[in-house]
């Protein structure tokens, strides 16, 4: 059964891992024979790639939310002589997250300065692409950045932000182009570069991290015996990744 859950979920991704968890740990919290609980959190650990101690959290809660007694759980039932409300069309819309959560923070304020001083950008930006943009919005902005011509064509273009917005059709990354165009840097002064690069370095880290995450979880999911050669080639993916963290963290204390 544990296998069947972990095969619904892309567990390449770190959405995925967490849903596949969740899922997983509900069954297991359900077992009676509580001395096989462990046994069974460790289990799921190696299947989804997670820290054992995220999966033994993770079933505790479970068995936690089971146990509540049933006045205190949502009751979803309809009152009695109302008819049950219709089904919506299709699966339901997944939350996206606040823009201002501080997980975003880097993200919010690198784009703020591509934006409103894209001449203080330089060539520091280089390398950065939507993926080093983990909210999909703030992905959507860079993306119309991009497609603007980059930060380098905003440099004397007094619309620059009018421009970049123009060509959005969603209206979310749209809302989210004005906002950052009006909401002051977090720096008094403009932005200088030594300002840039930190930010700029940040979010590379934290991309990296985010690559150094999901190989590890690979790395745990694959036989080492029995897939040697893809174990290895990951191994060397990670020592790489972790010397390129390395540098990105020496480029920031030197900006600093």
């Amino acid at each position: 059964m544990l296998t069947n859950v972990a095969s619904k979920y892309d567990l390449d991704r770190a959405d995925g891992r967490i849903d596949a968890l969740r899922e997983a740990a509900g069954l297991v919290s359900s077992i009676r024979d509580k001395s096989k609980v462990d046994a069974f959190a460790r289990e799921i650990a190696g299947m989804l790639g997670v820290d054992v101690d995220d999966a033994e959290s993770e079933v505790r809660r479970a068995a936690a939310r089971a146990s509540r007694p049933p006045t205190e759980r949502t009751d979803r039932r309809a009152p009695r002589g109302d008819t049950p409300a219709e089904a919506p069309a299709g699966p339901p819309r997944p939350q996206v997250p606040s823009l201002r959560d501080p997980r975003f923070a880097i993200e919010r304020e690198t784009l703020k300065i591509v934006i409103q001083h894209p001449a203080s950008v330089g060539r520091v930006i280089n390398g950065v692409g939507p993926d080093d943009f983990s909210h999909p919005t703030y992905r959507g902005v860079w993306e119309a950045v991009a497609a603007a011509g980059g930060p380098a064509a905003g440099t004397e273009d007094r619309g620059w932000s009018t421009k970049v917005r123009s060509s959005v059709a969603d209206p979310a990354v749209s809302s989210a182009i004005s906002e950052l165009g009006v909401e002051p840097v977090l720096t008094p002064e403009a932005p200088t570069a030594t300002y840039v690069a930190m930010h700029v370095y940040r979010l590379r880290e934290l991309t990296t991290l985010r690559r150094i995450a999901e190989l590890k979880s690979r790395l745990q999911r694959t036989n080492p015996v029995e897939h040697a050669a893809a174990y290895n080639k990951m191994f060397g993916e990670l020592v790489a990744l972790e010397q390129y963290r390395r540098n990105l963290r020496d480029q920031q204390v030197k900006t600093s």
